[in-house]
């Protein structure tokens, strides 16, 4: 019986319809953060098993229940992977339930951390260890100074920042861990989920930082998952997808801090997001039981506003100078009255209206 790999995109509606009910019978939610999907089919286009990729993550794999075991997995395994190296890829990403860890390792993954209800996967054998080699040597070969030689000026701490884009807040959250530990390291999430690009983002955390002799700004890699694009399409609701996601990060960054040799992580308070919250309330609790010392700050203001990104990004999408000047440093406000910045700036409008 001849079958075939089949793209399922929006053209192929009714391939997509046999996907989501192959996927129903799996108990699996149907993913909103997809950019491409197969199905294998039969001669007479029953779907007999599917997956999907979004950027360098694997996705909503399932295999018709009276096929299990028959090796329909691997062979979509396989072609995603395909996929994968022809877009530039040279390691893919997988969360899965603990129950099919074992088959994922037999198909070629690499479990980086396991928590309940989910394990953290790579296909490169070597890939978060190599990753950690290349940011020791990084910091190793960074020129750096201790800010202080206080005695209780000690230890290394961490912030991980989205900076989208870099505020006064962020400036304060990390001029506050500058006072109070030798040495700090702000990792900023490298993942491009949004208008504002990963490169411009980086660019205004160096620049608004840059005086600051002991804090040293890395990319954050692929090993830290933004809550938007967590694949969360195995658990049953979103409150456990929070959960989950956030036991992830964590674990992932402990095995970090324990190598890099971090002792405390530095976030910012969170009145407005009730998920930012809970993934704070987390960190309060898992971090100081692994021997890492976790300390949420307090957001500043702006005259009698609370300075977020979030309100930073709609005042330059509906072009309140005023606001963006009040809310972020120099060199932030210098890039977006630019002509540099006219392509982001129209992306934050686009979106505001969209």
């Amino acid at each position: 019986m001849a079958e075939y790999i089949l793209k399922a995109d929006e053209k192929e509606r009714g391939l997509q319809k046999k996907m989501i009910r192959l996927l129903s019978d799996a108990g699996i939610r149907p993913d909103p953060h997809l950019d491409y999907s197969c199905v294998l089919v039969d001669e007479d286009e029953n779907a007999l098993a599917s997956g999907s990729l979004f950027r360098n993550t694997l996705r909503c794999l399932a295999v018709r229940p009276d096929l299990q075991g028959e090796g329909y997995m691997g062979r979509i395994v396989s072609h995603l992977l395909q996929i994968e190296i022809s877009r530039g890829y040279t390691n893919a990403f997988l969360c899965t339930k603990p129950s099919y860890k074992e088959l994922m390792t037999d198909l070629g993954f690499h479990e980086i951390v396991s928590v309940p209800g989910a394990v953290f996967m790579e296909s490169r054998k070597d890939g978060f260890v190599k990753w950690l080699e290349d940011v020791r040597k990084e910091l190793e070969g960074e020129e750096w100074e201790a800010r202080s030689n206080r005695e209780e000026c000690t230890g290394t701490a961490a912030i991980v920042m989205n900076a989208n884009p870099f505020t006064l807040g962020h400036r304060h959250l990390a001029e506050t861990a500058a006072k109070a530990y030798t040495r700090v390291l702000v990792f900023v999430v490298e993942e491009e989920n949004g208008a504002i690009p990963f490169s411009v983002r980086y660019r205004l955390v160096r620049e608004g930082l840059r005086d600051l002799p002991n804090v040293t700004i890395l990319p954050s890699g692929p090993y830290v998952i933004s809550q938007a694009t967590f694949p969360s399409y195995f658990l049953k609701d979103e409150e456990e997808a929070v959960k989950t996601h956030t036991s992830v990060d964590l674990a992932v960054f402990t095995r970090i801090a324990y190598d890099l040799g971090i002792s405390a992580r530095l976030v910012g308070e969170e009145p407005e997001s009730p998920v930012t919250r809970l993934y704070n309330d987390a960190m309060l609790e898992a971090l100081p039981e692994a021997g890492i010392e976790c300390r949420v700050i307090p957001r500043i203001r702006a005259g009698r506003r609370l300075i977020s990104a979030s309100s930073v990004r709609k005042a330059l999408a509906a072009g309140d100078l005023e606001t963006v000047k009040e809310m972020t440093p120099e060199s932030t406000w210098r890039y977006f009255t630019s002509e540099e910045a006219e392509p982001v700036l129209y992306a934050l409008f686009r979106g505001s209206v969209i």
